[in-house]
């Protein structure tokens, strides 16, 4: 297969060249968005880690924005770590892709889905629109997710604690309460070891309201198959 490695400088000048969406841009856009991101940066080279920070940083510049299960494992071993353990770990490569022109405020997002494989997400500002048009990395994350077929997110570690909008979008997850996530931003570093584990999504969003209280439980939810029940007319019509 081809083999392609690109430098995070190379990377950065590939994803200033994709258009960004326009103001309209919808759910669809995006994940084309996205895809193109893809595209731009997928390569079939084999990674190759160390044990040590630096080189784990080294193989963030090839970023695919997902890493295959095999592949994680790989780094997890030759690092010394647990796939979960490496989580945190890619966080800070992961906030070099981000594309903040308008806050410069860098945030990487690092999922763990039910299959192995490790997800990336990143948020995304668009110069010249309203900041609210910006894509946050919890929500550029479960995108990327969805884009890849992967149905359950299991573990998250995102840089800065998430705002409450992805709070609740990471709720609208099917058993979001299962859903363990671990905020790496220096006010949560310390000595204490219960800073560097996992918490349940419930322990940053208190009695939650979510899908569950709505819909049937049968409801299909965000990254899982919809039947919108629409069909194309016949241009005869």
């Amino acid at each position: 297969s081809l083999s392609l490695s690109l430098s995070l400088s190379r990377l950065l000048r590939k994803i200033e060249q994709v258009t960004f969406p326009r103001p309209s841009f919808s759910l669809s856009s995006l994940i084309l968005y996205i895809e193109r991101i893809y595209i731009h940066t997928h390569t079939h080279t084999q990674l190759y880690t160390q044990k040590s920070r630096r080189h784990i940083y080294q193989q963030m510049d090839r970023p695919r924005f997902v890493i295959e299960a095999s592949e994680a494992e790989s780094m997890a071993k030759e690092s010394g770590l647990s796939v979960l353990q490496l989580l945190p770990s890619l966080v800070k490569p992961a906030q070099k892709l981000a594309r903040p022109p308008i806050s410069k405020y860098h945030v990487g997002a690092v999922g763990l889905g039910s299959d192995g494989r490790i997800f990336l997400g990143v948020n995304l500002e668009f110069p010249g629109l309203p900041l609210h048009h910006s894509v946050h990395a919890e929500q550029f994350l479960v995108t990327n997710l969805a884009v890849h077929g992967e149905p359950v997110l299991r573990y998250i570690a995102v840089s800065a604690a998430p705002c409450g909008h992805c709070r609740q979008f990471l709720q609208e997850l099917r058993n979001a309460s299962d859903i363990q996530i671990l905020i790496t931003s220096s006010e949560n570093e310390s000595e204490d070891e219960e800073s560097e584990k996992f918490k349940p999504l419930s322990s940053i969003l208190p009695n939650p309201f979510g899908p569950y209280d709505l819909l049937d439980k049968e409801t299909p939810l965000l990254l899982e198959p919809h039947d919108n029940g629409l069909s194309l007319l016949s241009k005869t019509i």
